[in-house]
């Protein structure tokens, strides 16, 4: 991620200033695993991606190295698309962010990344986290009914792991067909009152909890959410 903190958010053709400017890991992956890491020095963990070749890329996994998390399948492209980055803009007033994100290498990420067996032998696991649905390309991609994300966390299953998965707030016309495809292989489900929309083709903006909980009701019990559903709203 690059974390550009203005002034204002400007309308189309003007400007805003740049107040300043970081540069981090982001994106739910990386974000999820160095918060435990922080938790917790000598729990066991590993991630898993596609990262281009690149000063980004390498960057990453230097970052994880030095966390002491396992990088043995952080992949690198054999082309030249470049390692998936966002630029974070933030208001300072508010404190509200808008992205623009480069899928880059995230949207090649497939089923052929992951080695479960392989990892869980170097680092005994008990849960896989994947993050964002509705952007990767490969995995959103539907397959004899079935996506192959869908097919990726019944094979983590299949290994003991509970599953989480992450959405993110970017409509697409299949983005409910996605949700419907997948959600029946997901032991614990994340996301805000957007995507929660975005999946039951209604709009929760405004919702009360008593709506968005009964939301998260329906899609436990009629899209088969296996355990859980976390909605975060403003």
């Amino acid at each position: 991620d690059y974390v550009v903190v203005v002034d204002q958010w400007p309308a189309e053709s003007s400007l805003a200033n740049i107040h300043h400017q970081t540069k981090t890991g982001g994106g739910g992956p990386f974000n999820v695993i160095k918060d435990l890491r922080s938790m917790d020095a000598n729990l066991p963990l590993s991630i898993v991606g596609l990262l281009g070749n690149d000063d980004n890329g390498r960057w990453l996994i230097n970052d994880c190295k030095k966390s002491n998390i396992d990088t043995d399948q952080l992949h690198i492209a054999d082309d030249d698309t470049p390692t998936s980055y966002t630029y974070v803009i933030s208001v300072e007033s508010t404190g509200r962010r808008t992205f623009f994100n480069q899928r880059g290498t995230n949207s090649l990420l497939s089923d052929k990344h992951f080695d479960f067996k392989r990892l869980l032998e170097k680092n005994p696991s008990n849960l896989f986290y994947l993050g964002y649905l509705t952007i990767l390309d490969e995995l959103d991609r539907i397959v004899d009914n079935e996506t192959i994300a869908a097919q990726l966390l019944k094979k983590a299953k299949d290994f003991g792991l509970e599953t989480i998965i992450d959405f993110v707030s970017l409509y697409n016309p299949l983005y409910s067909k996605v949700a419907q495809l997948t959600l029946p292989y997901v032991d614990h489900l994340i996301l805000n009152e957007l995507e929660l929309g975005f999946i039951l083709n209604q709009s929760f903006q405004q919702g009360t909890i008593s709506q968005i909980e009964q939301a998260a009701r329906l899609l436990i019990e009629t899209y088969s959410v296996q355990r859980t559903v976390t909605v975060h709203f403003d």
